[in-house]
């Protein structure tokens, strides 16, 4: 099953500690939050990076993401 949202190819993906999200960096330049019990896609990370987005990383409470892109730029959201 696929799940439309990325206009550019998932280059990292990280499921939530708590299990109830996915977390997706492309090269659209993007970070998607997915809540996996309804498969909607959220936009976390659209507009602050630059170029293709390499990572995405919890944190262990799973209310932060961090994400790092080609360019070096490294953001922490709030989730």
């Amino acid at each position: 099953a696929s799940i439309p949202g990325h206009a550019e190819a998932v280059l990292s993906a990280a499921f939530s500690p708590d299990a109830r999200n996915l977390a997706t960096a492309s090269g659209d330049c993007t970070v998607r939050l997915w809540d996996l019990s309804s498969q909607t896609p959220g936009d976390v990370g659209s507009g602050l990076h630059k170029n293709w987005v390499l990572n995405v990383a919890w944190a262990p409470d799973a209310e932060k993401l961090a994400s790092g892109d080609m360019d070096g730029v490294v953001a922490v959201w709030a989730v």
